[in-house]
């Protein structure tokens, strides 16, 4: 894999810093990637589904069909823990 030092970012944080100006330029890939590394957290980046899902939309509007079944996922899933909350605050 690529080996990222010396900017004195983390890992990950150089990553996303690299996939988001591929992402600026039109990359669907690097969109995609953005996404999955905010849906799983790596390194000392925890997850951050609202995060993912901005990045996966954004490499779904490219064409990046995947994106748009992983961000419709991660709305379902929050719109299913929003409803468990809510009916748990009622009970």
């Amino acid at each position: 894999g690529l080996h990222f030092s010396g900017s004195g970012l983390s890992a990950v944080h150089e990553k996303i810093r690299w996939y988001q100006k591929a992402a600026s330029l039109g990359s669907a890939v690097a969109a995609q990637n953005l996404g999955m590394v905010y849906h799983t957290g790596e390194g000392d980046l925890a997850p951050d589904s609202d995060a993912a899902i901005e990045w996966f939309e954004i490499a779904a509007d490219r064409g990046a069909v995947e994106s748009a079944h992983a961000a419709g996922s991660l709305l379902l899933d929050q719109a299913m823990d929003a409803r468990d909350t809510d009916a748990e605050a009622a009970e």
